[in-house]
């Protein structure tokens, strides 16, 4: 779709974690698709058979999730809005699942802000 529309990058939001196996004894995970394995592999696949120029990667890449916590926690204004979770995605909801998640880091106060959209799910 990028390439359709004339851009040249995808960018992800997958953090360090998702390189981390997630099938014990293993080196797998669950989710390959957000793994640096799979961008290098995209990035091969992409330049040997379709040669777009598309880069696809993710900015977050080398943050932990507490360092993402610890960021997003002083961008105030985003926090009404913010959405992390599939049903809430997948719903165009709101969802306090995400903001909870940071929460438990310590870097975000207990109150969970009021939702602009009605009721919150994942409470």
């Amino acid at each position: 779709a990028a390439y359709l529309y004339g851009l040249r990058y995808v960018a992800l939001s997958n953090e360090a974690s998702a390189n981390e196996s997630t099938v014990a004894g293993s080196t797998v995970n669950h989710q390959y698709s957000k793994s640096f394995k799979f961008e290098e592999d995209f990035h091969q696949y992409e330049e040997t058979y379709i040669g777009s120029g598309v880069l696809y990667f993710s900015l977050l890449r080398p943050w932990s999730e507490y360092q993402i916590a610890a960021y997003f926690s002083r961008l105030e204004q985003y926090h009404p809005v913010f959405k992390s979770c599939n049903v809430g995605s997948k719903q165009d909801i709101w969802c306090a699942c995400g903001l909870l998640s940071v929460r438990r880091t310590g870097v975000l106060p207990v109150p969970v802000p009021p939702s602009p959209f009605g009721s919150s799910v994942g409470l």
